[in-house]
């Protein structure tokens, strides 16, 4: 039913969405810093007035930061951008009105009943795109306020909406409904060519039942159109609703002042044993060469090696995880699947369950939840520690990734990858996401490929692409000279038929902030009965997922200045 939606929409609403999610990723705002611009222009109008109800809002910011300038330019050229559009439309609009009336004029076009109701048809779209137009255009020249980001920051970041109805199905109404009457309009000119203008074209009066339908259909597009007026009139109102947008500002400042602030993330002088405050600037990490590295060897993780300078500049302490080693001599390790250890929102942080095979790689449950909660911490860029403005949440994400890939990943021949995913619903609006590949040298027992190498490239290391998905962007390790300004290369992973894909029980976790979940007593021991059973299968030959064949199509993408192309 969705798709069908989406394609009696002409798929035009997601291209909306791409427009408005890149106004955001341009600002280089996180959605955090987004809430506090508008929760700061709130306190400037706290400071002048003590009445909510009775006073005017003063929503900009006496004094503007490079971000917020950013934000505030960026929004101001996407209305401008909007406004020229529906413009355009507009005026397309009306030369069609005038095209249809005057085809109508045509006795021998009116006489056609095809030719008749397609007209007809048309007309009525044409006049509901004129009419959304006229709307948008003038109710839209009240959004330019920077304030008013922050809520259509909050709609693009939500990750369930009615397919029915949402605020891109909103933006494309003049679009579309112009889109649908330059179709009618197209099926009556050919009607007209071919049903008419030669003796032998027969002249069909239509009786009251046979007119029946296409008055109902017609009808029946009027209606609809009509239903969605009213739906736009209503979204315009909430938009406008001085009352409702005073609620929400004021539950974006009790959210900040009761930010909840997970083990992982005290600050400097807290009683937290083992866990001291740290820059990134003076973490000791070797940044590989490529993407994976399936030889780890001890001095990967030296404290020798000289200091890597990164930027942004990540504050937080080092995980407890870091302090243990991988076991040595190295235990069993048996294979996995890839799997998804989080989805990167505007600021949800969507995240899975542990595999239980994972506790067989010395990977414990609070080690999981550790690496959740401080990656929801650098992507949503929390307690400042990443300049805002400076770089991109996926460029901080990258050096925490990069880090906890080389302080503790490798060693236990497991990588953590920062993807950018396309979906097959959305193509022009890709989102982010976390990975976990298997470095061992039998990734190709668990992926069904026909020979494995120790020297295997992420293609086949990553298996296939999930379903639901149009290709998968593996990042490579960061640069730590580019400070973020230069982008990072990529594998390109293109979808083929699909192999079967394990799926650990309990579904995801929408996390709305970092929250490690509490150890519950005897959870361990079940996840170590659940990896014996999985280890117990893999060594008897058993397979994890039944599997089929599967072909794939992989580009190798360096974006640098020098740009490298590789297919097979």
């Amino acid at each position: 039913m969705r798709q069908i939606y989406l394609h009696f929409q002409l798929r035009l609403p997601a291209l909306y969405f791409s427009r408005v999610a890149r106004v955001f990723e341009d600002a280089e705002l996180s959605m955090p810093d987004i809430r506090r611009m508008a929760v700061s222009a709130a306190n400037q109008w706290k400071e002048k007035s003590t009445s909510i109800v009775n006073s005017n809002w003063d929503f900009e910011p006496s004094i503007i930061s490079p971000p917020f300038s950013n934000l505030k330019t960026s929004w101001e050229g996407f209305i401008d951008s909007l406004m020229r559009e529906w413009k355009t439309l507009n005026i397309v609009s009306v030369l069609l009105l005038s095209a249809i009336l005057t085809i109508l004029q045509i006795e021998a076009a009116a006489a056609d009943p095809i030719t008749r109701y397609f007209a007809l048809a048309s007309l009525v779209c044409a006049l509901m795109s004129l009419l959304y137009g006229c709307m948008f255009i003038i109710r839209f020249g009240t959004m330019r306020k920077a304030y008013k980001a922050a809520e259509w920051a909050e709609e693009a970041q939500k990750m369930r909406t009615s397919i029915w109805w949402n605020i891109w199905v909103l933006l494309s109404m003049p679009s579309v409904w112009l889109s649908w009457a330059i179709i009618f309009y197209v099926a009556c000119i050919m009607s007209f060519v071919w049903r008419t203008g030669t003796t032998s074209d027969p002249i069909i009066a239509l009786t009251s039942g046979m007119a029946l339908a296409p008055r109902l259909v017609i009808t029946g597009i009027l209606s609809l159109g009509i239903t969605y007026f009213l739906l736009i009139v209503n979204t315009f109102w909430k938009y406008e609703d001085d009352k409702a947008r005073k609620q929400r500002l004021l539950h974006w400042a009790e959210t900040a002042s009761t930010t909840y602030r997970p083990p992982s993330s005290y600050r400097r002088g807290d009683s937290i044993g083992g866990s001291t405050r740290v820059s990134l600037n003076s973490i000791n990490m070797p940044l590989p060469q490529s993407p994976i590295q399936p030889e780890i060897s001890e001095q990967s993780i030296s404290t020798s090696q000289p200091a890597v300078s990164l930027d942004p500049v990540l504050s937080m302490p080092i995980p407890a995880s870091f302090s243990r080693p991988p076991p040595n001599p190295p235990t069993y390790m048996p294979p996995f699947k890839t799997v998804k250890v989080m989805d990167l929102r505007f600021h949800i942080i969507v995240s899975n369950e542990m595999p239980p095979v994972l506790l067989q790689r010395d990977m414990m449950l609070t080690d999981w939840h550790t690496f959740i909660s401080d990656g929801a911490l650098t992507w949503d860029n929390e307690e400042g520690r990443s300049a805002v403005g400076r770089a991109r949440p996926q460029d901080a994400m990258a050096h925490f990734v990069e880090w906890w890939n080389v302080q503790f990943f490798r060693p236990r021949h497991v990588q953590a990858i920062l993807c950018q995913e396309l979906s097959t619903d959305f193509p022009a609006s890709p989102m982010f996401a976390i990975y976990l590949v298997d470095l061992g040298p039998h990734t190709a027992l668990v992926h069904g490929d026909v020979a494995e190498e120790e020297d295997a490239g992420v293609i086949s290391r990553f298996g296939s692409v999930p379903t639901g998905l149009e290709r998968i962007d593996v990042f490579d390790p960061p640069d730590p000279d580019s400070h973020g300004m230069i982008p990072m290369g990529k594998t390109i992973i293109l979808t083929g038929p699909h192999v079967a894909r394990v799926h650990w029980g309990g579904g995801a976790t929408f996390l709305r902030g970092p929250v490690i979940p509490p150890m519950q007593q005897g959870q361990t021991s079940r996840l170590h009965s659940d990896a014996a059973t999985a280890s117990s299968q893999s060594s008897s030959g058993g397979s994890l997922a039944s599997e089929q064949g599967q072909e794939m199509v992989h580009l190798r993408l360096d974006e640098g200045p020098g740009v490298t192309l590789e297919a097979s």
